[in-house]
C-alpha cells in the first residue's frame, strides 16, 4: 500500500508540472496578444496622425487648384481616399478655428472680405460663414 500511495503521489507532482505548464504557457500567449494589441493600437495613432498630415497637405493642395484627379494620378490615392483624407484635413482645420483665434479674428473683419477658408467652403459646396457673410454684406448694401 506505500507503494501505491508514493505513485499517487508522484502522479500528483507531475499532474501539478503540468498545470504550472499549461498556466505559463497561457502567461505567455496573454502577454504576445497584450503586446500585439499595444503595436496595433500604436499603429492605428500613427496612421491617424499621418492621415492628419496627408489631409492638410491635400487640402493645400485644393486650395491651390490641383484637382483631385490630378491628385490621384500624382500620389497613387484613390479618389475615397482622396475625400476622405480632404473631409479629415478640413475638420482638424475647422477644430484648430474653433479653439478661439481664428473666429475672434474674424469676428471683427471686415464683413466685405471673404473668411479664411472661405474658397474651400465654395469649392466644397459647403456654405460658410463668409457666404453668410457676403449675403449679409448684400442686403445692407
Amino acid at each position: 500500500m506505500g507503494r501505491s500511495a508514493s505513485l499517487s503521489v508522484g502522479a500528483r507532482q507531475k499532474a501539478r508540472q503540468k498545470a504550472r505548464s499549461v498556466i505559463a504557457a497561457k502567461r505567455a500567449e496573454l502577454e504576445e496578444r497584450e503586446k500585439s494589441f499595444e503595436e496595433v493600437f500604436a499603429g492605428v495613432l500613427a496612421r491617424e496622425e499621418l492621415d492628419e498630415k496627408i489631409g492638410h497637405g491635400l487640402n493645400a493642395l485644393h486650395h491651390l487648384g490641383v484637382t483631385k484627379a490630378e491628385i490621384a494620378n500624382d500620389t497613387g490615392l484613390s479618389a475615397t481616399e482622396i475625400s476622405r483624407l480632404l473631409k479629415l484635413g478640413r475638420a482638424e482645420e475647422d477644430e484648430e478655428s474653433d479653439d478661439g483665434d481664428v473666429s475672434e479674428a474674424s469676428d471683427t473683419a471686415d464683413v466685405s472680405a471673404p473668411a479664411e477658408g472661405a474658397e474651400d467652403a465654395e469649392s466644397s459646396g459647403h456654405s460658410g460663414d463668409a457666404s453668410d457673410a457676403r449675403e449679409h454684406d448684400g442686403h445692407e448694401q
